[in-house]
C-alpha cells in the first residue's frame, strides 16, 4: 500500500509539474521571439541579405536556373521565400523566415534535451538549455538576419531529436530522413552534423537488416537527386571569399559562438567537456552521436583549413546547441545548486552581452546617396548589386549600373569575376563612375586590374569605400 501511495503521489506531482513546465517553456520561447523580433527593420540590408531578396524576386526560369547552377546552397530558404511575396515587401518582412524558425530553435533544443540527456532527473534542466538557446546572442543575430541559417540549425536540431526517437523506438525513419534533408538544403554545412546522425543509425539498427532501412534509402535517394544535378552542372567558387584561419580569428569565432562573451565560452568549454566525458561513458548509440555531434565536425573544419579556409563562425553555428547541451549535461551532473548557479551565470552573461555581431555596410544610405549622383556605378564584389538594386527600385532617377551587366537581377550577376568587371567597365563610354567597394573586401582597387580608368578621389561612407575613376 505505501509503494502504491509513493507512486501515485509521484505521478501526482509530475501532473501538477506539467503545466507549470509548459509555461516556463512558453514564457521562454516568447521572450526569445521578442529579443529575435524587435528592431527588426532597422538595420539595412546587407550584400548576402540583399542576394536573398533579388533570388527571390527573380522569374521563375531564371530563379530555377540559378538554384542548379550555383545557388542550391540555402535552397529551401530560397523557395520558402518566393512562395511568401509578401516577405520581399520590407527589410523586417524579409527577415521573418529567420526569426520564426530560430524561435522554433527554442522548443526544438528542449525536445532534444528532453529525449537524450535529462529523460530521467526531470525538466529543469531541459528548461535551462531552453534559456541558453533563447539568449545565445550568437543564434540572435542570425536569427534577424534573410538568410537559411537559422532554418538550417532548427532543421539539423529537429532531426536530431527525430533520430532519437528512431533509436528508442523505430519510429519516425522517414521522418528523420525528411529533417535531415531539409537541413541540408537549408545550408550545405549541415552534412558535417548529419553524417554522425547516419552513422549512428546504422551502428544501432544495423541488425534490423536491408529491409528496415528501406523507406530511409528509397526517400534519401528521391531527396537528393536535386543535389546530384547540382554537382554535376555547378562551376564551384562559393568559398573563395573565406578568409584564412589564424589564431585571433580562431578564439574569436569560440567566443562568437557562445554567444560573444568569454565568461560564458569558458563555462560553456568546461561544462561540455565534463559532460561530453559522462555521454561517452554511458555508451549508448544515442549518448555518443551527441558527443560526436559536439567535436568532430569542428575538428573537420579545422583540419581543412589550411588546405582551403573554411573556419569561419556563421558555419559553425550548427555546433551551437550540441555545445549547450553537453554543457548541460556536465552543469547537472555537478547537481542542481552547483550546475545551477553555473547555468545562471552564462545565462546572465549572455543577457549583459547581447547581439555583439559586427556592424554590416549601411546599404540603404549608400543607395541613397549615389542616387544623388548622375555617375554610373560599379561594385566590386560584384554582390553589392544587390542590396542596391533593392532600395534603387523605387527610385528611377538612381545611376544605372555598369557591372554586374545591367539594371536587372540576372543569372550572371552571380558569377561576375573581376576579368568580366575590367572587360564591362573599358567597354563602356562612361567618362566617369563610381566605384564602390565594401570595407570587408580583401581586394584593393590596384587588385581589380582596371587600365582603362584612373582612380581621381577616394571617400569612405556607411562601412565601403567609393572611388571616382576617369577615363584616361
Amino acid at each position: 500500500m505505501t509503494v502504491v501511495l509513493s507512486t501515485v503521489g509521484t505521478r501526482s506531482k509530475g501532473r501538477r509539474w506539467y503545466p507549470l513546465q509548459a509555461l516556463a517553456l512558453l514564457t521562454i520561447i516568447l521572450a526569445g521571439a521578442m529579443v529575435r523580433a524587435i528592431h527588426l527593420g532597422r538595420a539595412s540590408l546587407w550584400m548576402d541579405e540583399g542576394a536573398s531578396a533579388a533570388i527571390a524576386a527573380m522569374d521563375k526560369a531564371s530563379f530555377w536556373r540559378l538554384l542548379f547552377t550555383r545557388e542550391m546552397n540555402m535552397a529551401a530558404y530560397y523557395c520558402l521565400l518566393r512562395l511568401s511575396v509578401f516577405l520581399q515587401s520590407s527589410e523586417a518582412h524579409l527577415r521573418l523566415i529567420s526569426v520564426f524558425f530560430g524561435t522554433a530553435l527554442i522548443g526544438a533544443a528542449w525536445m532534444l534535451a528532453k529525449e537524450t540527456l535529462i529523460e530521467s532527473r526531470g525538466t529543469l534542466w531541459a528548461i535551462a538549455l531552453a534559456c541558453l538557446v533563447a539568449f545565445n546572442g550568437f543564434l540572435i543575430a542570425y536569427s534577424r538576419e534573410a538568410r537559411g541559417y537559422a532554418m538550417a540549425v532548427f532543421f539539423l536540431t529537429l532531426s536530431a531529436w527525430a533520430l532519437t526517437i528512431v533509436l528508442k523506438t523505430g519510429k519516425l525513419r522517414v521522418t528523420w530522413c525528411l529533417l535531415a534533408l531539409a537541413a541540408l538544403y537549408s545550408h550545405f554545412y549541415t552534412l558535417l552534423w548529419i553524417l554522425p546522425q547516419v552513422w549512428a543509425l546504422w551502428k544501432a539498427c544495423r541488425k534490423n537488416g536491408r529491409k528496415w532501412f528501406r523507406p530511409i534509402a528509397l526517400a534519401g535517394m528521391v531527396g537528393l537527386l536535386p543535389l546530384f544535378i547540382f554537382a554535376l552542372r555547378t562551376r564551384g567558387g562559393q568559398l573563395d571569399w573565406v578568409p584564412r584561419l589564424t589564431l585571433h580569428s580562431f578564439f574569436d569565432t569560440f567566443i562568437q559562438l557562445a554567444g560573444y562573451s568569454r565568461v560564458s565560452l569558458a563555462l560553456l568549454c568546461a561544462g561540455s567537456l565534463i559532460g561530453c566525458l559522462r555521454l561517452w561513458s554511458r555508451g549508448d548509440a544515442i549518448a555518443r552521436f551527441i558527443v560526436i555531434e559536439n567535436i568532430l565536425p569542428v575538428c573537420v573544419l579545422l583540419a581543412l583549413s589550411p588546405i582551403h579556409p573554411l573556419f569561419v563562425a556563421r558555419f559553425l553555428i550548427f555546433a551551437v546547441p550540441f555545445l549547450l547541451l553537453t554543457a548541460i549535461e556536465g552543469f547537472s551532473t555537478l547537481g542542481v545548486g552547483v550546475g545551477g548557479i553555473l547555468s545562471a551565470v552564462v545565462i546572465c552573461a549572455m543577457l549583459i552581452t547581447g547581439d555583439r555581431s559586427a556592424p554590416k555596410s549601411d546599404w540603404r544610405d549608400m543607395t541613397q546617396n549615389l542616387c544623388s549622383q548622375s555617375s554610373a556605378v560599379v561594385f566590386w564584389p560584384g554582390m553589392g548589386k544587390f542590396p542596391y538594386w533593392y532600395y534603387a527600385q523605387s527610385n528611377p532617377a538612381c545611376p544605372h549600373i555598369i557591372f554586374p551587366h545591367s539594371q536587372q537581377v540576372e543569372v550572371a550577376d552571380f558569377r561576375a569575376g573581376k576579368r568580366d568587371l575590367v572587360r564591362e567597365l573599358c567597354s563602356s563610354n562612361e567618362k566617369s563612375v563610381l566605384l564602390v567597394m565594401d570595407s570587408n573586401s580583401r581586394s584593393s582597387i590596384a587588385d581589380l586590374g582596371v587600365s582603362c580608368y584612373t582612380p581621381v578621389s577616394t571617400s569612405s561612407r556607411d562601412g565601403m569605400q567609393v572611388f571616382r575613376l576617369d577615363r584616361k
